[in-house]
């Protein structure tokens, strides 16, 4: 991925990284009031099969965090979706909303068929309080949804949170999108 200049300043970027906390953990808290799954959502992804569970203790990045179970502590990556670097325009925004979404608290996590990368990173869809981290990264426009075969569980429900996000011109889709480089996909380098 390539940086952007994006022309604002110190202060503004300081004000935009408070809101996005908030955001992030608003949107989290307010989702522990639905009980019911949201359109589109299938019963197999209300229910997910959460197979580890542990607190969040630091973070790498909006995609990446360290989690401890039962005092192991693992680097474990965000399945399916692709964050801006930290040093790019949006990423402290989405270590700043994954940091205030999951920062000392108990998250879920749920493998898909293949659990670790080429480096041995655990690969998993991320629940805090019922939310897939993984979708709300992408509703909020922080995330582009990044499928890799054979991991494709919650592909369509992230193509669907990417549109919502486009539309309402939310996160980085006010500046109109994010430019996905060429060795970070499939395909020619493109602006999604």
């Amino acid at each position: 991925m390539r940086a952007q200049t994006s022309g604002v300043s110190p202060l503004g970027q300081i004000t935009r990284t408070i809101l996005i906390l908030a955001l992030g953990a608003a949107l989290l808290l307010g989702a522990c009031a639905r009980t019911a799954p949201g359109p589109g959502t299938t019963a197999t992804e209300a229910e997910p099969r959460l197979e580890r569970s542990g607190r969040v203790v630091h973070l790498v990045n909006g995609c990446n965090l360290i989690v401890d179970a039962a005092g192991a502590q693992e680097q474990v990556r965000l399945n399916g979706v692709v964050c801006p670097a930290y040093d790019e325009d949006w990423g402290p925004d989405a270590t700043a909303f994954t940091l205030g979404a999951t920062f000392g608290r108990t998250v879920g996590l749920e493998m898909d068929a293949q659990t670790r990368d080429a480096d041995g990173v655990l690969l998993a869809n991320v629940w805090v309080d019922g939310i897939l981290l993984n979708e709300a990264l992408v509703t909020e426009g922080m995330a582009l949804p990044f499928a890799t075969p054979p991991n494709l569980k919650y592909s369509e429900r992230l193509d669907r949170a990417m549109v919502v996000a486009k539309e309402s011109g939310t996160g980085f889709w006010q500046e109109g999108g994010m430019f996905v480089a060429p060795e970070d996909q499939a395909g020619p380098g493109n602006l999604l």
